[in-house]
């Protein structure tokens, strides 16, 4: 493969034989090279941004002037998550995710506090990538000598949880947020101190995550079939009245309108956890 581009001693741009863009990174792999040299395979440690529109100067030259010390790291973070959570990730995770390394040091040596609000829920919704991220942070600091808090954890997980097709940021964060909201709306209404190893509880989260992705592609659950929950709003009535709160907090922040199925099947889930936290109480 030919070079387009030397980014930095470390990293270059590079032709690959099918015509694509991608960014290899080697030891010294740009050191003293120029466009049209040949890169040897043996050379490249990782290639990063496979992209099938190529990729923007734009992008380019934010990883020529990033030190080489966080293409590294960034490298190293990649690599265990693809190992540890055994799943495909978008390539142009190396980028959003050396980019943000790079802020997040830089704000931590100015002194800016490092807060994520939803790092409770991100660390419970996502324990997979939370686990990696936790990894991450901790080779981070421990390169870098530096005491980055546990908030930036959940930062790097929300990167890998967007790169492992979760649509975008934007969307991981609203969904996150639903979720969060509606557990909140939960808990004080019935009064209930959530035990997040319980099974009925994940399967709340379960429902609700599930949930947060229909609305997110407004995708409706809508059997049109009363009879299989005959009665349920009195059977059930205190979570069913928790539901409609919910229902009014979905209508009035999302303009959403929750079906009788989505309000039975949601009834069902909370009845379970009401019930373990009144035995346990």
């Amino acid at each position: 493969m030919k070079i387009d581009r030397v980014l930095n001693n470390n990293a270059v741009l590079v032709i690959t034989d099918n015509g694509n863009e991608s960014v290899a990174l080697g030891n010294g792999i740009g050191w003293g090279k120029k466009k049209g040299d040949i890169i040897q395979e043996s050379d490249i440690e990782s290639h990063f941004l496979k992209s099938q529109g190529g990729i923007h100067d734009f992008f380019a030259d934010i990883l020529s002037e990033m030190p080489p010390i966080y293409l590294t790291l960034t490298d190293q973070v990649v690599k265990m998550a693809r190992e540890s959570l055994q799943i495909e990730l978008q390539d142009t995770l190396f980028l959003s995710l050396c980019d943000h390394i790079n802020f997040a040091v830089l704000r931590y040596r100015k002194g800016m506090a490092i807060r994520n609000q939803f790092y409770w829920e991100i660390k419970q919704f996502y324990p997979l990538a939370y686990s990696v991220g936790e990894k991450a942070l901790a080779l981070i600091n421990k390169t870098l000598e530096l005491d980055i808090p546990t908030d930036e954890a959940a930062f790097i997980a929300l990167h890998l949880v967007n790169a492992a097709g979760e649509n975008n940021m934007k969307n991981v964060i609203q969904k996150t947020e639903i979720v969060k909201d509606i557990l909140s709306i939960i808990k004080y209404d019935l009064n209930i101190n959530w035990n997040v190893q319980d099974i009925n509880y994940q399967r709340l989260l379960t429902h609700l995550k599930s949930f947060a992705q229909r609305l997110s592609n407004k995708n409706l659950v809508n059997h049109d079939q009363v009879s299989l929950y005959d009665d349920i709003d009195q059977r059930l009535s205190l979570s069913w009245n928790t539901v409609n709160k919910i229902e009014t907090y979905l209508n009035k922040k999302h303009s959403y309108t929750l079906t009788y199925d989505e309000k039975a099947f949601l009834t069902i889930h909370i009845e379970r956890v009401r019930n373990i936290n009144l035995s346990d109480s």
